[in-house]
């Protein structure tokens, strides 16, 4: 072999014996917590042991890792180039509560026929959304075009806070990700840091900044009146879907006693 194949080798089997070592420790601390962690109240939320989560970023870097090394490039980049598309079927998966009507059905499914009509949406069109779906780890078909939530989309299931988050992408920020490469080559956006002059602005048609806009009132659907913008409701339900998936470890294993009488001051918590 010569000396780059060699050191390809070298990293593949490093990178697997990292991962055989994180999936032992896995293993281990899911046999004594008796599964994956604590299920922390209406949160959703499960928390590993602090071992079980540090084993979980090994897992999933000696894995991204392996992918990286094994990966044919060509393919590795067109599937890069066309993610966006998995991204999309989420949002039409959560904008139209494909979870909860599969929430209860996990053995059995739901036949991709009854969703749609409960949906209202083309049976075929969204038998194959939920199969890209199902190709990325999210639900599962359990019989050809029967489907069923797994772990992943499970979470979504009547779940309005963190449906929110994923719908606040797709409602804002989906747009201004489309103006990025517009935005990275003007000769003004592209080299500034005013929170007026990005992306947003141009996907939007807006001077605001985003903050700025989404406090601004827009005229009522029968036009007699000046109300919220309709994204303002699942922004600020947004925060709080977000907010338990990044602050429920926090706040269950910080050492606040540690803290006396010192006082926590939460910034910028909504809009």
């Amino acid at each position: 072999m010569t000396a780059g194949v060699d050191a390809q080798v070298n990293e593949i089997l490093k990178a697997t014996e990292i991962l055989n070592t994180a999936v032992k420790t896995t293993v281990d601390e899911w046999t004594k917590a008796g599964g994956e962690g604590t299920l922390i109240g209406d949160t959703r939320m499960v928390l590993p042991t602090p071992a079980g989560y540090n084993a979980h970023k090994t897992i999933l870097g000696a894995v991204g890792k392996i992918q990286e090394l094994i990966a044919i490039p060509q393919m590795k980049l067109i599937e890069m180039s066309e993610q966006f598309y998995e991204s999309r079927a989420l949002h039409i998966a959560a904008e139209h509560r494909i979870a909860d009507s599969l929430a209860g059905h996990d053995a059995e499914g739901v036949a991709v026929g009854e969703l749609a009509k409960q949906t209202g949406l083309h049976a075929g069109k969204l038998c194959r959304i939920l199969r890209v779906l199902c190709s990325s780890g999210i639900f599962k078909e359990v019989n050809p075009e029967i489907f069923a939530n797994n772990r992943i989309s499970a979470v979504l299931a009547h779940n309005e806070s963190f449906r929110s988050y994923i719908l606040v992408f797709s409602i804002c920020h989906y747009k201004v990700a489309g103006a990025l490469p517009d935005a990275i080559r003007d000769p003004i956006k592209g080299h500034s840091s005013k929170v007026n002059e990005t992306a947003f602005n141009i996907s939007h048609d807006t001077t605001d900044s985003f903050f700025e806009w989404m406090e601004t009132k827009v005229p009522s659907e029968d036009g007699k009146s000046m109300v919220g913008r309709p994204e303002l409701p699942y922004f600020s339900s947004a925060m709080v879907g977000v907010g338990r998936v990044s602050s429920t470890a926090l706040i269950y294993d910080y050492p606040w006693a540690s803290l006396g009488k010192g006082t926590v001051v939460d910034v910028g918590g909504g809009v």
